[in-house]
């Protein structure tokens, strides 16, 4: 579990350098350009007084699009914007996707973590807390996908000298700014934080996953840890009880090489699979 949290942690932080590294040019405007980036029309030293006026106002360096033409004609930045927005959307929903298998039950499910109840049960079962805010946020994925296309199409449709469709990407965007925004908070505040790992599930399901013939594989080769899965399923049995009643390893030897935390850490399980295969011997 703390190798999979690590992957959600890791792509929700490469997510939200990518998306403060676009900081800068959401401050590049194109005010002053007027008739599609000539200027005609502005009195002398507008552009001066206002980008002057609207940095003091928000303590930052705004500043004018360096090609006025440029920015009249594409807003290919705001796509980039979206992208990186609707990319933490998707990817929040399929980390809440996993949670709320992660966490499906009570009895008919995975249970490998416990999720706050925020509500006392389901509509129809008692017994049944259901993941609300993960899939509050799936939801919020759907909207922000769905608002990104239109944003791709208004953009895609700004023909020659002006883009007449800004209030389509806007408006889109600025929602998918809010609902992101907001999701994050709730999403960290209702569940996240209140997460638990339910350890004797997990370590049931480790112990027994025939997942663990894979050890064998290693020290034994292919064929043999195939062998041992096909014996597991036939006997109903795990894996540490197959390799001592086929008489590949003694209890012993199935107590430290048969061990769900080995699969999980290649550097220790390297060495230890070599000691047995020379213990055994087993050519290396």
């Amino acid at each position: 579990l703390g190798q999979e949290f690590s992957g959600f942690a890791s792509a929700i932080r490469r997510q939200a350098r990518a998306l403060k590294a676009l900081r800068p040019g959401c401050f590049e405007l194109i005010m002053g350009g007027n008739a599609v980036g000539t200027g005609l029309g502005a009195q002398p030293g507008y552009m001066d007084a206002f980008y002057k006026a609207i940095s003091a106002e928000l303590g930052e360096s705004v500043r004018p699009n360096p090609n006025l033409f440029d920015g009249f004609q594409n807003s290919d930045f705001i796509l980039t914007v979206s992208g990186a927005v609707k990319t933490i959307a998707a990817t929040l929903s399929k980390i809440c996707k996993d949670l709320r298998l992660m966490s499906s039950g009570p009895r008919a499910g995975w249970m490998e973590i416990n999720l706050p109840a925020c509500a006392p049960g389901s509509s129809i079962m008692p017994g049944k807390i259901n993941p609300t805010v993960p899939e509050m946020v799936i939801q919020i994925g759907h909207q922000v996908c769905g608002n990104d296309v239109a944003i791709t199409m208004a953009i895609d449709e700004g023909e020659l000298d002006l883009n007449v469709w800004d209030a389509t990407f806007y408006k889109c965007l600025f929602e998918n700014l809010q609902l992101v925004g907001e999701e994050i908070v709730i999403l960290r505040r209702d569940c996240v934080e209140g997460i638990t790992a339910n350890e004797s599930r997990c370590k049931e399901e480790a112990e027994s996953s025939i997942a663990l013939s894979t050890v064998v594989a290693a020290t034994f080769g292919y064929p043999k840890g195939v062998e041992v899965a096909h014996y597991c399923e036939k006997h109903r049995c795990n894996v540490k009880d197959a390799v001592v009643a086929m008489g590949l390893m003694t209890q012993a030897q199935a107590e430290i090489l048969v061990d769900p935390s080995l699969m999980a850490n290649p550097e220790k399980m390297a060495p230890i699979v070599a000691r047995f295969k020379k213990e055994l011997g087993i050519l290396i």
